[in-house]
């Protein structure tokens, strides 16, 4: 039996990946994080920033939006300690 490819689309209908980086609601507010493992239904996600509400959690894709990494570069360079 061959395992076959976890894939799963953010709710723009981008595909995501591991590494990826990408903003989710967390506790009525939003959060930023990145995408450590697909999982077969859910998104494992770490969050990213000072201000870690959460440690991973796991979120569904349809919740999610893939961000852009020159943006969320520059978002980690400001808010870094």
């Amino acid at each position: 039996m061959t395992a076959t490819a976890i894939e799963h689309k953010d709710k723009l209908g981008h595909i995501l990946a591991v590494d990826d980086y990408v903003a989710y609601p967390s506790f009525n507010e939003l959060q930023f994080g990145r995408v450590a493992k697909l999982n077969k239904i859910m998104v494992g996600v770490v969050p990213i920033g000072r201000r870690n509400v959460t440690k991973n959690t796991n979120k569904y894709p349809a919740d999610i939006i893939r961000l852009d990494s020159a943006e969320m570069t520059w978002y980690v360079l400001r808010n870094s300690k």
